[in-house]
């Protein structure tokens, strides 16, 4: 059996920081620790090779039981992670002091459990740590159990301890509320990022107008409050409202940045916020409010806050996305090509760690800037590991454009007789679909009579028909998403006005 790169993959994982914690944690032992070597090693190798490794400690007596002294060192990174996250977050931090006031009680230290159970309480309500508070309660119940024993309490104190149970439980429903509302639109952005239809439509609606019948719920605490602006906010991004997503958008930030701990609680919900922003402004063509978002959802990488590796991969995901989809959207092709070895870096450093619908919406995006600059072979290669992938790992929408794009990229190349087949497959890939978009109908009958005839004339009525008959088929806001990906209607002027893609597309934004 191969050896698993767990073990690596971690220690490759490691900020900078923990890192420095891990070595300080490992010099409280004494004595020789051959754990720290094999750590030391692994540190500086760039791909793992377990018997390279073993070879490396041939002398080492350990050697002959490596996979102990494996686990071992996994055991150690494990516990300096825990231990250095009980240091930089308030939940772990209150939870680890809840079992050492539970070893205090088992020790008979009544009193040092009540002094410390008053301390981590006030803390506890000082972040909203709800879940944690009933803990506490549970435990003040035996404390107080403890003293009334010894006539230094009274049962009054339990009745008041049982009231304040009620409250914390209806505030942990109050904030249930809207987490199950804020779940299903994150599910339904993560699948679609839009409403499909009226059905859709119509139940984003019916939920947002549910959220806004119960405001008392949402000043029930901070947290509520949050989550029921989260709520409006992703509800306006499915609905594509976009005027109103810039000013909710705004004021979930406040309220995100009315204090430190609030994001560090939430912080890819605060990265998608900037994120929704910025593509808000873009698409009301108020660029430079666009930049400053971006600049912002940057800027967050050097943040103490955003040093775990899934919110450095988030950060790399979203400002690539959103800077790219900036560039593209507007036409700028050529300098969206001087981002492209930051995004291909990005893409190589995180790999499979990237989230697979990102993932396919970077390639989506290097195919996009390839083929704006003409560059049809490189587009082809981006475009391919999309249509190459299992489509559970691509956004429907995403993958949907992707089929049409490929028909319009190999017509470009001029591939004629491969052409014929493609088209073919697109067709019944269509076919098979219950909820074709009229549209894609209207794509391929137009693009079938220009790109698969045999006959050498002037095709310029097609093109004019088919971009009327689009045009008036993007009047409908649950179809227009597609123009956000790929510009067909920019592509079409391209053919009538002999424009190069990224003049039609600039034409029509504004872009000079």
């Amino acid at each position: 059996m191969k050896p698993s790169n767990l073990l690596f993959d971690i220690i490759k994982s490691l900020t900078p920081e923990e890192e420095i914690y891990f070595r300080q944690f490992s010099s409280l032992q004494q004595g020789d620790k051959n754990y720290l070597k094999i750590y030391t090693h692994l540190a500086k190798q760039k791909e793992y090779d377990e018997e390279k490794v073993k070879q490396h400690f041939a002398k080492e007596p350990f050697v002959k039981h490596f996979p102990s002294e494996k686990n071992q060192l996994l055991h150690h990174i494990l516990r300096s992670l825990r231990s250095h996250r009980h240091n930089n977050n308030m939940e772990a931090y209150i939870n680890e002091q809840i079992k050492n006031i539970q070893i205090l009680y088992n020790k008979s230290l009544y009193r040092l459990a009540r002094r410390e159970l008053n301390k981590i309480k006030i803390l506890a309500y000082k972040h909203e740590l709800f879940y944690s508070i009933l803990e506490i309660i549970d435990l003040e119940k035996v404390v107080i159990d403890i003293e009334v024993r010894f006539d230094e309490s009274d049962m009054i104190m339990m009745d008041e301890l049982m009231k304040e149970k009620e409250v914390v439980l209806d505030k942990i429903s109050d904030l249930r509320f809207f987490e199950d509302i804020l779940n299903d639109f994150f599910v339904q952005y993560n699948k679609y990022s839009f409403v499909r239809n009226i059905e859709d439509k119509d139940r984003i609606e019916a939920l947002l107008k549910k959220k806004e019948s119960f405001s008392s719920k949402a000043h029930s605490s901070k947290k509520a409050l949050l989550a029921s602006n989260l709520c409006h906010t992703f509800g306006l991004r499915l609905l594509h409202r976009n005027k109103e997503l810039i000013v909710a958008a705004s004021d979930t930030i406040r309220l995100f940045e009315h204090e430190d701990s609030i994001i560090a609680e939430r912080p890819l919900y605060y990265i998608m916020c900037y994120s929704f922003l910025g593509r808000a402004y873009a698409l009301d063509q108020q660029y430079n409010a666009c930049f400053t978002c971006l600049d912002k959802i940057r800027s967050l990488q050097l943040s103490p806050v955003f040093k775990p590796t899934a919110l450095q991969i988030s950060i790399f995901a979203r400002s690539a996305i959103n800077d790219s989809m900036f560039y593209l959207y507007t036409g700028q092709f050529e300098k969206h090509q001087k981002i492209v070895p930051y995004i291909l870096n990005g893409i190589n450093k995180h790999d499979t760690k990237i989230p697979s619908e990102e993932r396919c919406t970077l390639y989506y995006i290097l195919f996009m800037s390839y083929f704006g600059v003409d560059n049809y072979s490189g587009a082809l290669v981006w475009l391919n590991k999309i249509l190459n992938a299992p489509e559970k790992e691509n956004r429907p929408d995403l993958y949907r454009i992707c089929r049409l794009a490929n028909l319009v990229l190999h017509f470009e190349l001029k591939n004629h007789s491969l052409l014929n087949y493609l088209f073919k497959a697109t067709q019944r890939y269509y076919d098979s679909s219950d909820d074709i978009y009229p549209f894609e109908k209207i794509f391929m009958k137009y693009f079938r009579k220009i790109a698969l005839s045999t006959k050498k004339t002037d095709h310029s009525d097609g093109y004019k028909k088919m971009r009327e008959e689009l045009r008036e088929a993007f009047q409908d806001p649950y179809q227009r998403f597609a123009l956000e990906y790929f510009d067909f209607e920019s592509w079409i002027d391209s053919k009538l006005h002999n424009l190069n893609f990224r003049e039609a597309l600039q034409a029509g934004r504004q872009i000079n």
